[in-house]
């Protein structure tokens, strides 16, 4: 993922991560790569985007997770040319009819702060929600509608090695990935 962050258009890559004792290994990997990392409170994810919003002088901050490795860098960089031209708070493309792995979130840093002074504890759920008076533009990527159904992102062992196969079998092209896995399911729901 921090790849495809880095391949996109975006200024820095800062990969935040929780401050349980495992997450070491990730600042560690992120030092031994020369990536800029932050660590911030685990069970308060909106705290770690607006602490590495502050710390690296973001604004806006563009959200990618790291379960989605195959994100496609297009996306990312279509995403942050709506937000630049739109006069908004907040712009994704996350909607129920697009594939789950390829979510892309690009948020205002005074929207960070008005969602932590609201209490809020993640970055995105009341901006996806439409609660609160933020200026918010959904808007999903029509070329992957086709794959509404499909999921390229590892959140579960059977995720895992669904997209190990399909990546062994197409490669690492996130469209042929999604296409292959589209005709994989129906097969084997056949």
């Amino acid at each position: 993922m921090v790849e495809r962050a880095e391949r996109s258009g975006v200024d820095d890559v800062v990969v935040t991560t929780g401050d349980r004792p495992g997450n070491e290994a990730i600042t560690m990997w992120c030092d031994r790569h020369g990536v800029s990392s932050h660590v911030g409170p685990e069970s308060d994810l909106l705290a770690r985007h607006l602490g590495a919003a502050e710390a690296f002088n973001s604004d806006p901050v563009v959200r990618v997770t790291a379960d989605c490795p195959l994100l496609p860098v297009s996306e990312i960089d279509r995403m942050v040319a709506l937000y630049r031209s739109a006069d908004v708070d907040y712009v994704s493309n996350v909607t129920d009819a697009m594939p789950i792995g390829i979510a892309v979130d690009v948020i205002s840093r005074s929207t960070l702060e008005a969602l932590a002074t609201a209490g809020a504890t993640h970055p995105t759920r009341m901006l996806r929600a439409e609660e609160g008076p933020w200026e918010c533009l959904i808007s999903p990527q029509e070329r992957y509608l086709p794959y509404e159904a499909v999921r390229i992102t590892v959140d579960t062992p059977a995720d895992y090695w669904s997209l190990t196969d399909a990546v062994a079998t197409v490669g690492t092209d996130p469209e042929a990935v999604m296409e292959h896995l589209k005709h994989s399911d129906v097969d084997e729901h056949s």
